[in-house]
């Protein structure tokens, strides 16, 4: 079982649909209990991992590869990788951001801070 945890939104990966049903969502919805929070049912999927999912902005995927033609070496031996991709619309919405930013600032170095804001925030 994987866990990616961002803030307040989280995902979790395990190997059976069953095993996330039956226990996982169980110690999630216990954990959460624990710190005054809820499990908001209404924004909880369970998606198989072989669809597109997003998560964050992000888009996953599953797809076919052969690993023997990049891992000879190491003797590994796999079908599947996943994707990530930025969703275009998180693409563009960063973009218009940006030009926003652009448009608004004519100094310099006023400029310069408020595109560094954006960009490290």
């Amino acid at each position: 079982m994987h866990v990616v945890r961002y803030a307040d939104d989280f995902l979790v990966i395990a190997p059976r649909r069953e095993l996330l049903v039956d226990i996982i969502i169980l110690a999630i919805e216990a954990f959460l209990s624990k710190r005054g929070l809820r499990l908001n049912l209404g924004k909880t999927r369970l998606v198989d991992v072989r669809e597109r999912f997003t998560f964050l902005g992000f888009a996953f995927f599953k797809r076919k590869f052969d690993y023997r033609k990049v891992w000879v070496k190491k003797k590994h031996v796999g079908t599947h990788i996943i994707i990530v991709h930025l969703e275009r619309k998180s693409i563009k919405a960063f973009n218009t951001k940006v030009r926003k930013i652009l448009r608004q600032n004519t100094d310099a170095s006023v400029l310069i801070n408020q595109l560094n804001l954006y960009l490290r925030g």
